[in-house]
């Protein structure tokens, strides 16, 4: 082993790294604005500084205002399933429970008034508005299975029912005279 001391190059002399060292920290103040020019003052101690932003509650109020939105343009079905996502969602948000609770007695009410105006059309046989009522129940209720059987009673009995704009068959057709001949 050496005993050789280790000088240090001139450049590096300390004047230099305290210059150095006060520029650097110049540099790392204020970054500067979008026109390139260095940033406002921040304000001053008076002022409080802004809370500081919880992302979760910032995300679950905006599924919040989303459901509303939702609900308001007609798609309950959608709606209820993120009100129940939000309700399942820690810690525990009895708002959303509430909600949750308060649109599915809305849905289970409009699709028992589905069913009611489409028993009824069925009733008079009116295939079209008993048909319009069991999908808007469908749409509510994917799984009803009474409106699904309904729509397959009334597919079939329009399929057994001539239109007007069907000819009528020859099997149907009376038998015609015959024709005299020349």
């Amino acid at each position: 082993m050496s005993n050789r001391v280790r000088r240090r190059p001139p450049w590096l002399a300390p004047g230099l790294l305290g210059a150095a060292g006060v520029a650097l920290l110049g540099c790392a103040g204020q970054p500067p604005s979008a026109s390139g020019s260095p940033a406002a003052p921040r304000p001053s101690a008076s002022v409080p500084p802004a809370a500081p932003v919880d992302t979760d509650a910032a995300w679950r109020i905006r599924q919040r205002e989303r459901a509303r939105r939702l609900e308001d343009s007609g798609d309950w079905p959608q709606a209820l399933r993120l009100w129940d996502a939000l309700a399942l969602l820690p810690p525990g948000d009895e708002a959303a429970r509430r909600e949750h609770r308060r649109l599915a007695g809305r849905i289970a009410d409009a699709a028992a008034d589905h069913w009611q105006r489409a028993s009824a059309a069925l009733k008079r046989n009116d295939l079209d508005s008993a048909e319009h009522h069991l999908v808007k129940l469908m749409a509510l209720d994917p799984g009803h299975a009474e409106a699904l059987q309904a729509l397959r009673r009334i597919d079939l009995q329009r399929q057994r029912r001539p239109t007007p704009s069907t000819p009528p068959s020859p099997a149907t057709m009376p038998p015609s005279a015959p024709l005299a001949g020349p």
